[in-house]
């Protein structure tokens, strides 16, 4: 099994909070708590360095900077993003802001695709899969739940 199967199977396991059924319940659980150590490692190979979270707040708070304020002073945004009032001159100072942290950025992009690489290698984790028997899965459980465990269901 591969690491980002792995990772799949986790977050749906963490999804089926609100079904029912001692015995899936159980397997749900200690699935769970086999797979926990792997993927908080996962997790820290793949949070981003100091460095880099300084270059993300620092072009946060110049595009905000740089961005259209409504009647109240507020930054204005259309979806997630900020509307900027003059995009030349924040392409010019984001630009230069990209150029002092350029080792961050870079570092940023090695760590990604170190990370893509490490979720394709093949993982083993002692005593997972824990299965459960089809029987015992609830009926509530939809498709897509059962498609991001299928491989802790018994036939």
């Amino acid at each position: 099994m591969f690491k980002k199967d792995l990772l799949r199977i986790f977050r749906t396991l963490n999804s089926l909070g609100a079904l029912t059924g001692t015995k899936f319940v159980y397997a749900v659980s200690k699935n769970i708590n086999l797979l926990k150590n792997e993927v908080e490692s996962l997790e820290k190979a793949s949070a981003a360095k100091e460095d880099f979270v300084s270059y993300e707040k620092a072009r946060v708070a110049l595009a905000k900077e740089h961005a259209k304020k409504d009647d109240e002073k507020k930054e204005v945004t259309k979806g997630n993003e900020y509307v900027l009032e003059d995009k030349k001159k924040f392409d010019k100072a984001f630009e230069k802001l990209q150029k002092e942290h350029q080792k961050a950025i870079d570092n940023r992009k090695k760590q990604e695709e170190d990370y893509l690489k490490l979720l394709d290698e093949e993982v083993m984790v002692m005593g997972f899969p824990y299965k459960i028997k089809q029987d015992d899965v609830p009926k509530e459980l939809t498709v897509q739940q059962m498609h991001g465990i299928f491989e802790i269901i018994e036939e």
